[in-house]
């Protein structure tokens, strides 16, 4: 038993590690479709907080290019650019 429990501990390490390999891919596809697109884009979370964006939409709202702008909410994030106004 032990030799096939040794098999079965490797076989669900590598699909493990594939998994990971696959959402690494799938993350470096979507952030290159996006950063590629000639508007702006922006994705919130279901409260409201910045979850994703592009080079774009930074240059449009500069309150995007601080590197605390994920999890800022979008009330937030607007207050910023009427701020700088």
């Amino acid at each position: 038993y032990g030799a096939l429990l040794a098999a079965g501990l490797l076989i669900s390490i590598c699909l493990g590690y594939l998994q990971i390999d696959a959402t690494r891919q799938a993350e470096q596809r979507l952030t290159a479709a996006l950063e590629h697109m000639p508007d702006g884009f922006v994705l919130y979370d279901e409260h409201d907080r910045l979850v994703l964006f592009n080079k774009r939409s930074a240059d449009v709202f500069p309150s995007l290019k601080g590197p605390d702008a994920i999890g800022r909410t979008y009330t937030d994030l607007i207050r910023a650019v009427i701020d700088q106004d």
